[in-house]
């Protein structure tokens, strides 16, 4: 929430100022320093009581969230393991067929095959 006072040294262009920033400045009796962010406590940014206000740099706040947002990588299988024909029965069957319909027959992507024909030609 934003408070219009229109002499704060760090008010926008509009003359707005954070709640949460004012209510520290008073606990503090001085204007945040420039790299200073306010850290609401119990993560909600409505409640500006100022024990759940706390002055933290903008490097610790980033780190304090930043570790709040990981999540481990979700499982991925491992790669299926394609056994090709020979290239020359394989350049009949996509020939007989299509690229994809062949991939598909294989559980493989057809840029894949198309990559193994041509790189042997």
């Amino acid at each position: 929430m934003y408070i219009r006072v229109l002499d704060h040294p760090h008010a926008d262009k509009q003359g707005y100022v954070k709640r949460a920033n004012l209510v520290m400045e008073k606990k503090l009796g001085r204007f945040l320093v420039p790299g200073e962010q306010v850290h609401h406590r119990n993560k909600i940014k409505l409640d500006d009581s100022p024990e759940n206000l706390e002055v933290l740099t903008a490097r610790d706040h980033a780190l304090l969230h930043g570790k709040e947002r990981w999540k481990p990588k979700k499982y991925r299988p491992p790669r299926k393991v394609v056994v090709y024909p020979p290239i020359a029965e394989l350049r009949a069957r996509v020939f007989e067929s299509s690229l994809r319909r062949v991939s598909k027959e294989l559980g493989c992507s057809h840029v894949a095959i198309f990559n193994r024909l041509r790189s042997v030609s």
